[in-house]
């Protein structure tokens, strides 16, 4: 590329960062590469100014936008993340602790679970066929459109194999439950960490990473609705008042979305939240609470601070968008 060529192109990089600067700097375009790109609150700030202060970068053409426009804003992308996806995407990933995160990813994608809708020419034991899956199968009646029905739940690669190898494709409809994925290989995830920082990495000395990813019972977190012992109790069916305990963690700061509805995101490093503790006993109750919040949430380990204790435990951090 000539000289000429070079100043065209940081002059279109100017022109579109000043169109675009107002909404960089909103928080509702941080949440955007929190989720998307799995930063940090604060390493999302600053690559959000990084891209933006880099007139040299390689831009994306309005041309091209509107040729994946409609595709990507589904996914959450406007034209500035798309533009920073594709940036990273071009580099190598150097740092090990990124490798073991960008894997943690990977990780909780496979682990997504799905509901199939059984039918008279698809069973459990088709399925397990078609799959190569030796174990049981999780069998569910419900309700459908045409009445009482049976569904069957499954893992991201068995519905791969189904929908790779049925002549027809099977409803499917994936669960949208909170994600969880605790590394054993690090700090990831944690509230308010960027565990692939060089301070956050882990040495030969640290581990076990705790809580880990099954561990019961396991300390949590509670704010907005489920601190509400009413709520909680219906929720999980409970024959008893739970105990909640008045608690607090650092590390994160409380927004809201919908206009009524708390949201925990990541905040600075003496940021405290304030709200209770309780003590989730199995996983029956875990995979009810990661219903309950659905998607839009992902687990991640934190300190509690209650009853003049500190515990290793979990709280629930927003991964969308919160109002502005």
């Amino acid at each position: 590329m000539d000289l000429s060529d070079e100043l065209e192109k940081m002059a279109a990089n100017a022109a579109h960062n000043r169109a675009g600067e107002q909404q960089a700097s909103s928080q509702a375009t941080v949440v955007r590469w929190q989720k998307l790109f799995r930063y940090s609150h604060s390493k999302a700030w600053e690559m959000i100014e990084q891209h933006r202060s880099n007139y040299c970068r390689e831009s994306v053409s309005y041309e091209h936008w509107e040729l994946v426009r409609e595709e990507k804003e589904v996914q959450g992308y406007d034209r500035e993340a798309y533009e920073h996806g594709l940036e990273i995407g071009w580099r190598k990933v150097k740092s090990s602790a990124a490798t073991i995160d960008g894997n943690c990813v990977k990780q909780a994608a496979r682990r997504q679970r799905y509901i199939v809708r059984l039918e008279k020419d698809l069973t459990p034991d088709l399925i397990r066929k078609i799959s190569g899956w030796k174990g049981p199968l999780e069998v569910i009646d419900g309700r459908g459109q045409n009445g009482d029905e049976r569904f069957c739940i499954v893992s991201s690669r068995i519905r791969q194999a189904l929908l790779q190898q049925l002549p027809s494709e099977p409803t499917i409809v994936r669960i949208d439950e909170e994600e969880k994925y605790l590394s054993s290989e690090s700090r990831y995830p944690t509230l308010g960490l960027d565990t692939t920082l060089p301070q956050f990495r882990p040495n030969n000395c640290e581990g076990p990473f705790l809580p880990a990813q099954d561990e019961y019972p396991v300390w949590c977190f509670f704010y907005g609705t489920l601190a509400d012992s009413t709520v909680l109790t219906r929720h999980l069916s409970l024959t008893e008042d739970p105990k909640l305990y008045p608690a607090s963690i650092t590390g994160g700061l409380i927004g809201t979305r919908g206009g009524k509805y708390c949201a925990l995101l990541d905040g600075r490093e003496n940021g405290k939240v304030r709200g209770c503790a309780f003590q989730v006993m199995t996983k029956e109750h875990e995979d009810a609470l990661r219903l309950y919040e659905t998607g839009n949430y992902e687990v991640v380990r934190c300190a509690i601070e209650f009853d003049k204790r500190m515990v290793q435990g979990c709280t629930f951090r927003f991964v969308g968008e919160v109002d502005r």
